[in-house]
């Protein structure tokens, strides 16, 4: 969902003037990207460019985003993860609040560098003997990462890149469409767009270069870069796109059918008991924390809670954690 909502903030900056761009809906857009997926945060840079370029400095308008919709659904989330783990993001120690008794800042340190190994290839390293840490330095971590994930990200985006820049070359040298003059607010919000998506492409490739977290980024670099070669020479007429859109649909019914001859004999049914091919349901072991209160951890299978009693976890908690209850809600902090 996030990155076909970020697919619909660039389309929807694209297709108004700067005049006609409402702040407090962009923020919305941006927000709901943001809290599905904190990878995609750059794409604040929109909302708050559009605010500059707009010149909203009066203290009214200014309050009136602050107060918006938006903000306080950010603001919420905020709060969310910061009773839940004591960080604002979680696992950045930056937005953490380490005088809280439920923040574990070697927990934290230690999630987000297996976060960032595991996204670069880290089960795939030759060096089974270098650290995490090390791992994440200094692009040790790009030649294990180019032996597997840079191939699956080619594999996917390379005939997309191939097929629209032929269509642009195309439009191009064949002239199909006759020069149109672009104007300045056009190519501002175009330009936006592209260093957005560029700058998100970078961060995206330095810090989780997996194809699932940051892709949108990838796709709309290489639309809005063959969208800037053939700006000019659009016009009216919609016609080759709509042949290219249904070229499109035609390509997408054939990869899905191949899929499904592929995975006919397969199961239809999520696993939600395990991942293993047996399907059988993953032990568990009851745990107590505190007075009246336990939870599950599960000791067979692949080690996944899945679809079972809750709470439930993969992981051997320490001795030195704690329940209170306030109002029926269960609380678990460090002693």
């Amino acid at each position: 969902m996030a990155h076909l909502t970020y697919f619909y903030l660039i389309s929807y900056i694209l297709k108004n003037n700067l005049e006609n761009i409402k702040i407090n809906k962009t923020l919305l857009i941006t927000t709901f990207i943001f809290i599905n997926k904190t990878t995609l945060s750059l794409a604040f840079i929109i909302p708050l460019s559009i605010i500059f370029l707009k010149k909203i400095y009066q203290f009214e308008k200014i309050q009136k985003i602050f107060f918006s919709p938006a903000s306080i659904l950010i603001f919420l989330w905020l709060i969310k993860n910061i009773l839940i783990s004591g960080c604002a993001i979680y696992p950045m120690k930056i937005t953490c609040f380490n005088s809280f008794d439920w923040t574990n800042e070697v927990e934290i340190k230690n999630v987000y560098n297996e976060s960032q190994a595991w996204s670069k290839g880290w089960p795939d390293r030759e060096n089974k003997n270098i650290s995490l840490e090390n791992f994440n330095k200094n692009f040790n971590w790009l030649e294990t990462w180019e032996k597997k994930h840079l191939k699956y990200i080619l594999k996917i985006i390379v005939p997309y890149f191939l097929f629209i820049l032929i269509i642009s070359l195309v439009i191009i040298n064949k002239n199909i469409f006759s020069k149109k003059n672009i104007n300045k607010d056009l190519n501002l919000r175009l330009n936006l767009c592209i260093f957005t998506s560029l700058i998100g492409f970078i961060s995206f490739f330095l810090i989780f270069p997996i194809y699932r977290y940051g892709y949108s980024f990838i796709v709309t670099l290489i639309s809005l870069f063959c969208i800037q070669l053939i700006k000019d020479k659009i016009s009216n007429n919609i016609l080759i796109f709509k042949v290219i859109f249904s070229i499109a649909i035609l390509i997408f019914l054939s990869k899905q059918i191949q899929k499904i001859n592929k995975n006919y004999e397969n199961g239809r049914w999520p696993n939600i008991y395990t991942l293993n091919d047996n399907g059988q349901i993953n032990k568990t072991i009851k745990k107590n924390i505190g007075e009246n209160f336990y939870y599950y951890k599960v000791i067979s299978g692949d080690h996944l809670c899945m679809y079972s009693k809750s709470p439930c976890t993969s992981y051997e908690l320490t001795s030195n954690i704690d329940h209170t209850l306030i109002y029926n809600y269960s609380i678990i902090t460090n002693k």
